[in-house]
């Protein structure tokens, strides 16, 4: 049985983001394995939505056509708002993983529901308040999770003098 293994690397731009996906996209990497989160900042001046059209995402709001973008290339699409978070947006396989947590959602001490969605990716306990925070400081965080060999590959991708990227060992 094959090792698991997550890399989550954090981008302070939609454009960063854009250009890494572009990079996995064009290395012909499976971008189903591929997801995305970041915190919503409508202004209280513009309406904000989330809708499907013929198998089709659509969101309305800041940054629409990066997300519309987005969906096209990652499968799955959400948006959710979390007590700990407020509204995020979120693309990839993430998405099921916090529908999952949502579903058993209990008000207690230890992680949120995004937490608790990347501990179940085999991210650690330690690293999860960092990553957290850089989501709530209106960072974008990229993870990759399957196989340990296309997974590694992906962080040869992403990785770089401006980009630091972490592997994280799922633990069964």
């Amino acid at each position: 049985m094959s090792e698991l293994v997550s890399c989550v690397s954090v981008y302070s731009t939609h454009q960063t983001v854009e250009y890494a996906l572009a990079e996995l996209d064009d290395s012909e990497f499976d971008l189903r394995q591929v997801s995305l989160v970041c915190r919503d900042h409508p202004d209280d001046t513009r309406p904000a939505g989330f809708y499907t059209d013929s198998n089709e995402h659509h969101y309305l709001g800041p940054q629409a056509s990066f997300w519309n973008a987005v969906w096209e290339r990652l499968t799955g699409a959400g948006i959710f708002w979390l007590p700990e978070h407020g509204t995020l947006v979120v693309a990839g396989p993430l998405v099921s993983l916090l529908v999952k947590r949502l579903e058993g959602y209990d008000i207690s001490p230890g992680p949120g529901v995004l937490g608790s969605a990347l501990f179940s990716m085999g991210i650690p306990m330690k690293n999860i308040k960092e990553y957290e925070q850089s989501v709530e400081s209106g960072e974008l965080l990229l993870t990759v999770h399957g196989q340990r060999q296309a997974v590694e590959s992906a962080c040869k991708i992403l990785h770089g003098q401006e980009r630091q990227v972490m592997v994280h060992t799922a633990r069964r």
